[in-house]
């Protein structure tokens, strides 16, 4: 388990460090967006703070409860080794993580130095994995929020006939940019959500089938680790599932709220910016896993009943 969490850590790494050039160009568009004198109506404003209060309880989850798994999980491995070292001089010293190291401990200067060097692994996972996480959160449901302000303007910008040319050519470039921002998302993301979506799968499998062997040794606290951990994963996997899902819905609804208003009293030009906007609105804007399926709460359902599938020919043939 250990060795799939840092592969994807450091696999995470990577990738943001060869995306970083535009999700920096990601972040420096949506700097405006954060500017509360852009939202002019009571309803936009609520709805900017939604979405960014999504984000923001996924990152107050998230973030806590994985330092303490981490942190349970290293003195729960570090201190039943050291007293038993310290009772019978001849036993082998064992590092916390399973991860094969380069010089193996052979006395407590060298463990000690082992030890200190894997807590450091804390702050790479936190920073790593679960600031990769928190980091497609926040983006993702940004622009999901946006395109919901936009659903809520277009009343707005086609309610009257008179001057409709310039709204309705704002709204398209605004349209346009959400589009193209959504493409960043895409492309930035897309690897990193196909590797968390594999190694959740893997993940799901291996903690469930720990936590159930641990449940059968009665060692209460790597019950609780554990449980902690399959619940983060479980609140980590349902967060990607639904920013895909949000933005889907939002980015169709688009279409439904330019049919509903008075479309038919526009001008011929005007209406065939609106036509072509519809047409584009009703291809939804989605993350996919790698190009290979699309990000939405079926897919969610689809990886727990596969580790679940998993689990149960482990449990069979182990």
């Amino acid at each position: 388990m250990e060795n799939m969490l840092m592969f994807m850590t450091l696999t995470k790494f990577v990738i943001c460090r060869m995306k970083c050039q535009s999700l920096s160009r990601f972040l420096i568009e949506t700097e405006n967006d954060y500017i509360i004198d852009n939202y002019k109506t009571k309803e936009e404003k609520l709805i900017f703070m939604k979405y960014n209060k999504i984000a923001s309880r996924f990152i107050t989850i998230t973030f806590p409860w994985m330092t303490l798994v981490l942190v349970l999980h290293y003195f729960n491995a570090v201190i039943p080794n050291i007293l038993m070292v310290m009772a019978n001089s001849s036993m082998e010293y064992k590092l916390p993580y399973k991860i094969k190291p380069l010089l193996k401990p052979s006395d407590a200067k060298s463990y000690a130095f082992g030890c200190i060097h894997q807590f450091f692994g804390i702050t790479l996972v936190l920073s790593g994995y679960v600031g990769t996480d928190c980091l497609l959160a926040c983006t993702g449901f940004h622009l999901t929020g946006q395109l919901a302000i936009l659903k809520c303007r277009v009343k707005d910008f086609l309610k009257n006939t008179d001057g409709s040319q310039g709204r309705i050519r704002q709204m398209i470039l605004r349209h346009y940019r959400l589009i193209r921002l959504a493409d960043i998302l895409e492309d930035s993301f897309s690897i990193v959500i196909f590797l968390h979506l594999v190694g959740s799968t893997i993940l799901l499998c291996t903690s469930s089938y720990q936590m159930l062997f641990s449940l059968a040794e009665l060692e209460r606290v790597y019950i609780f680790t554990f449980l902690i951990y399959v619940c983060l994963l479980l609140c980590t996997l349902f967060g990607y599932c639904y920013i895909g899902e949000c933005l889907i819905e939002e980015s169709t609804n688009l279409c439904e709220a330019i049919y509903h208003c008075n479309w038919y009293e526009l001008s011929t030009i005007n209406l065939k910016s609106i036509c072509i906007c519809m047409v584009r609105a009703r291809k939804p804007l989605q993350l996919t896993c790698a190009k290979f399926c699309v990000v939405s709460l079926c897919t969610f359902t689809d990886i727990v009943k596969s580790s679940m599938a998993y689990l149960s020919v482990v449990r069979t043939f182990v």
